[in-house]
């Protein structure tokens, strides 16, 4: 057995909701790309100005590379999150802080994987929409406000971290 590898049987409840909440995200968005991808027209909006308006276009498989890169990055996060004796740490690992770094550092990628999966998810809902719709704006305040969420979540985990060291 690898000595570097988390044992997965530890995982704690927010851990188990971050991982089972992406995967249905990565479904529903993948369902809801393949019930709408008879009325997505070939050229689609790709991205979007300050004001949520259109200012580059692509082919509608473009979506299709979406949801691609969002399972490699969820699988990515996954693998990852097996080794966190191989992670950089903020603080000095010893044996006594070791299990609470460690612990931190899989949650903060555990919940980033999910923020993340939620804004590809937002992503594509909104390039879908808008190309379906004909909508001419992408409602981009909502998609401030998840990064934000992620930036507080990076906080939380540094204030963690130093706390426990």
């Amino acid at each position: 057995m690898d000595d570097h590898r988390y044992d997965e049987s530890e995982k704690s409840t927010i851990e188990k909701f971050c991982e089972i909440a992406s995967v249905l995200i990565i479904i529903a968005v993948s369902a809801y790309t393949a019930v709408m991808w008879s009325g997505i027209p070939w050229t689609i909006a790709t991205h979007f100005n300050a004001q949520g308006e259109p200012d580059g276009y692509g082919s509608k498989w473009t979506l299709l590379l979406m949801i691609v890169l969002l399972i490699i990055m969820t699988i990515g996060l996954l693998v990852v999150a097996k080794y966190p004796k191989l992670f950089n740490y903020m603080v000095k690992i010893t044996d006594e802080n070791r299990e609470t770094q460690q612990t931190h550092a899989i949650r903060l990628l555990k919940v980033l994987m999910l923020e993340m999966t939620v804004i590809f998810g937002f992503v594509q809902w909104g390039i879908v929409s808008s190309a379906v719709n004909e909508r001419q704006a992408f409602p981009n305040t909502t998609l401030i406000g998840l990064m934000v969420v992620i930036f507080l979540t990076i906080g939380i985990y540094f204030y963690r971290s130093i706390r426990d060291k």
